[in-house]
């Protein structure tokens, strides 16, 4: 490995010559690997680890679709194959909602992540195994690796932003007291009908 090289790599940033292919490739590898932490880790520690599988998720797929999507869905093939992974990205999100909100000691809860590990895995395969090798032919290889600078800086973003929660309501200030509604008036009574009669006949 070259000066070059080495100094990217210490700072987190690719390789020049990996693809943005080789970086989503190792990202699922390391994905995976989450799944089987969750799913065989202590129950005290399974929510810990399972809100690090959700921040590598969600920032792997905002940064997958704003960053590579785009450049990958301009075949012919490639977009269809690219709207189902929008599709396949919802789910997933979807999913990752519902187990965040139920927690690890709801009874569903192992089930539920079952069917996201399911999920995941199908849309791995059809990445790596139809997506990817379609790309590879129609993208050259240094769009490939400048993509692949671009996707990582994208995802560093995402998991920084991910990382630090969601941001908090400003304050300002105590709110203003609403004011009370005015009181519905009252209808006014109707006047009796002989008087009115006998005044028109005085």
């Amino acid at each position: 490995m070259n000066v070059r090289n080495t100094l990217r790599g210490l700072i987190g940033l690719p390789l020049v010559t990996e693809t943005v292919i080789d970086v989503l490739t190792r990202e699922h590898g390391e994905v995976d690997a989450l799944f089987e932490a969750v799913r065989n880790a202590a129950p005290s520690a399974r929510k810990r680890i399972f809100a690090d599988l959700r921040i590598a998720l969600g920032s792997h797929a905002i940064a997958e679709q704003t960053v590579v999507y785009p450049v990958f869905g301009d075949g012919e093939v490639t977009r269809a194959l690219v709207l189902e992974a929008f599709e396949e990205h919802a789910i997933v999100r979807q999913l990752l909602d519902e187990l965040a909100r139920a927690g690890p000691a709801d009874e569903t809860w192992m089930a539920k992540l079952a069917v996201l590990q399911e999920n995941v895995t199908n849309h791995v395969r059809e990445e790596e195994h139809e997506l990817f090798p379609h790309a590879r032919l129609a993208i050259g290889p240094l769009r490939l690796q400048e993509l692949a600078v671009e996707y990582t800086a994208a995802r560093k973003r995402q998991l920084t932003k991910m990382k630090a929660g969601p941001p908090k309501p400003a304050r300002t200030g105590r709110p203003a007291t609403p004011r009370k509604p005015p009181a519905t008036p009252r209808k006014p009574a109707a006047r009796p009908r002989k008087r009115a009669e006998a005044k028109r006949k005085g």
